[in-house]
């Protein structure tokens, strides 16, 4: 109800308002009033909440196609002193008025739920199959209707110049939960009641006589057989007799429309085996998709909904925003249902107390705390456990390596990146900087075959694999391993090979992965989940996502793993080092890194304790799976997001500070940038690699001059 009665409103209302009960009675509104509401003018009572305004249409009763449905659905209310969740008959639809007492039934409806779309009736009702006759006051309109599932029937079927017509019962007013099929043809619904339809073939099957054909409303269906070389308004029956209580809808029955005797399968018998159908509780197909069983009574619930009768909500958390570490507001998103019954929210072992909640978005508030937390969501009769899902936050964040001093840079505390000044550059600002050699000439970027991407600069190889996706469950366990490498296949490929995607489909399922990669021209700004990066020419941007992912479990998650790996091979110069390898993660920083060490270049992996899951930005952790002299195992840990997960490390390859550019006049090849950045899209991850290679060219030259100083004196 929307009560705006004698405020002096201007202005015009529009459709949108057709859901509301709406008095905007002695205002000085124009225009016309939707068709929504003059279509139930003949009654005056209503008609008098849009009196003394100055609508152009205010005498004129319209017309509404008005679209009504008996459905039994579930309702939560008050009910013997206390609150209960079950079924309750509804009349809903599309112009169905503003009034109970508009409606005139033989169903004591008793509560209006949503204006112009449904009513109830709280009272508990027992399917019976009963053909119920509902007509509406103000508009003068009838209907029949039932909220029991039966499947459609035929009395007979007739065709004239494409168009035919179906009579028998059991149909609906929505065309849209209708659909007809006749040989390998859609006959398309123009009009339909509860027992008549009328469809247009517009183009008929190649097989004219004899023909099959499927009758489906809001999935139930029948099936015939009809003739259609004559379509002169007869019928187009070959013959048929319509079985008893449609039998073909249960057991694998095969009806002979010749004779009209249901033809049972083995086992069975009986003119129509009702006496073997069985029915779903609380007629389970009015909810949400459900389909019943009639063989078995079970109501098979859709993807997201469980339950004896498939009201019970299986919900999920994909993304949390923490707090910091002195407490305050969380929000959760995800999958929560309309059902909330004894919710509890606790972290770690605080209880999140609730302060909003809707099907999408819980929000709560939690106390001062630290580190990882468990976090457990409890409704319905069911829980639901993500181990440290969620991290208290510092307000202070630190920089790798403390910036080394102020000489190289400054740190940013906000967000943990160093500020780097003139001559240094890096994650950590230790490597210095050549700005007037920009020559990669002697850098080789290569895109295998197998999505990875391999660095090459003088004797140092670097490699940089996403390699896999995993299934974790609440115990961090593998449930599914998928193998990403050798799997993929070039969708595309520009001229010069520096943007190439490849697909797959991971195994038996219809989760489809893209990657792609390719080289930055210029230097970009790109930011990602609230945070600014830097991204320098030459970079390579290799993008992964990962779409439709369908999980086991509610409770389980992902992690993508990644290898950046460094050759074996050693150069015979000064800079020659074995390799070796160093990690700093923490859980309530922004920023986590790995690097990799060898022949006096290092190189860096800066992991984001962000993600995007599902549309919201959320906290992730990043674990070390191995770590050996050369090779460093990364697995980001993803949470249980359903559309898509966005993530972003990125890397970067730096000449060490005792990097020697002249070994005994020997000449040496520098670093200079060239970057790789990978990012998850569904599940998508940006890598960076910044490949630093600095060149500088020395002559040589190594001629010997014998001068006779005397001949040179006689000169």
């Amino acid at each position: 109800y929307l009560e705006l009665s004698s405020n002096s409103i201007t202005g015009t209302i529009d459709e949108s308002y057709c859901s509301v009960r709406l008095n905007i009675y002695r205002n000085l509104m124009t225009g016309k009033i939707p068709e929504c509401f003059t279509c139930h003018f003949s009654d005056l009572y209503f008609k008098s909440n849009f009196d003394l305004n100055f609508f152009d249409n205010y005498d004129t009763i319209g017309t509404c196609k008005t679209i009504p449905k008996l459905k039994y659905l579930n309702q939560t209310f008050w009910k013997q002193n206390k609150i209960v969740t079950e079924p309750v008959l509804s009349l809903i639809g599309q112009n169905i008025g503003y009034s109970i007492s508009d409606i005139e039934t033989n169903i004591p409806f008793n509560f209006m739920l949503k204006a112009n779309s449904k009513f109830i009736k709280y009272d508990s009702y027992t399917p019976n199959r009963i053909i119920h006759e509902i007509s509406f006051r103000s508009t003068g309109q009838n209907f029949t209707l039932t909220p029991d599932p039966y499947p459609p029937l035929l009395s007979n079927i007739t065709s004239n110049n494409h168009i035919l017509e179906f009579k028998g019962l059991y149909y609906s007013y929505d065309i849209t939960e209708i659909t007809i099929t006749i040989g390998d043809k859609s006959c398309d619904v123009t009009d339909s009641t509860f027992y008549q339809i009328t469809c247009t073939l517009i183009t008929y099957p190649n097989q004219l006589n004899n023909v099959s054909g499927t009758l489906k409303v809001d999935q139930l269906q029948t099936t015939f057989n009809l003739n259609l070389d004559n379509n002169d308004g007869n019928e187009v029956f070959n013959n048929y007799t319509s079985c008893p209580d449609n039998c073909e809808s249960y057991n694998g029955n095969i009806c002979n429309y010749n004779t009209g005797i249901c033809e049972c399968p083995k086992d069975w018998t009986g003119e129509n085996l009702f006496n073997n159908y069985t029915s779903c509780p609380d007629n389970c197909e009015s909810y949400n998709g459900n389909i019943c069983n009639y063989n078995t009574g079970i109501c098979e619930c859709p993807k997201d909904w469980t339950g004896e009768n498939c009201y019970t909500p299986i919900y999920y958390v994909s993304s949390i925003t923490p707090t910091y570490e002195d407490g305050g507001l969380v929000t959760m998103n995800g999958w929560f249902g309309d059902i909330h019954k004894d919710l509890n929210i606790t972290i770690g072992n605080q209880e999140c107390k609730i302060d909003t909640i809707s099907s999408n978005t819980i929000t709560c508030n939690i106390g001062a705390g630290t580190g990882k937390k468990d976090v457990i969501v409890y409704q319905n009769g069911i829980t639901w456990k993500s181990f440290n899902f969620f991290v208290y936050q510092s307000k202070q964040q630190t920089c790798l390596n403390n910036c080394i001093d102020t000489n190289h840079g400054i740190c940013n505390t906000s967000n943990g990146i160093c500020e780097c000044k003139s001559r240094w550059t890096g994650f950590d600002c230790s490597s210095p900087s050549n700005n007037n050699n920009n020559n990669n000439g002697n850098t080789n970027n290569t895109v295998n075959p197998d999505g990875s991407t391999t660095i090459n600069n003088d004797q140092t190889t670097y490699n940089i694999l996403i390699t896999s996706l995993l299934e974790l469950d609440i115990n961090s366990d593998t449930v599914k391993q998928y193998p990403l490498q050798n799997n993929w296949n070039i969708t595309s490929n520009d001229k010069n090979g520096s943007n190439v995607t490849f697909t797959q489909i991971l195994n038996e399922t219809e989760c489809q992965i893209v990657l792609s990669i390719q080289e930055i021209e210029n230097d970009i700004q790109y930011s990602f989940a609230g945070l600014e990066f830097k991204l320098d020419k030459g970079s390579i941007k290799v993008s992964v996502s990962i779409h439709n992912y369908n999980y086991q479990s509610p409770l389980n998650t992902l992690q993508l793993q990644m290898i950046s790996n460094v050759s074996d091979t050693t150069s015979n110069d000064c800079n020659s080092k074995s390799a070796s390898t160093s990690t700093s993660i923490l859980d309530n920083q922004t920023l986590n890194y790995i690097s990799i060490n060898k022949d006096n270049k290092i190189l860096y992996g800066r992991f984001i304790n962000r993600a995007i899951s599902d549309g919201h930005t959320t906290l992730i952790t990043t674990s070390l799976i191995s770590s050996q002299n050369e090779s460093v195992t990364i697995g980001i840990n993803i949470p249980h997001c359903r559309t898509s997960c966005y993530i972003d490390p990125d890397f970067s390859l730096l000449i060490s500070p005792d990097f020697k550019s002249n070994c005994n006049n020997k000449s040496k090849k520098y670093v200079i940038p060239v970057a790789v950045v990978v990012s998850c899209i569904g599940v998508a991850a940006i890598v960076t690699i910044t490949y630093f290679i600095y060149k500088r060219k020395q002559k040589k030259i190594f001629e010997k001059k014998i001068i006779n100083l005397n001949n040179l004196n006689n000169k």
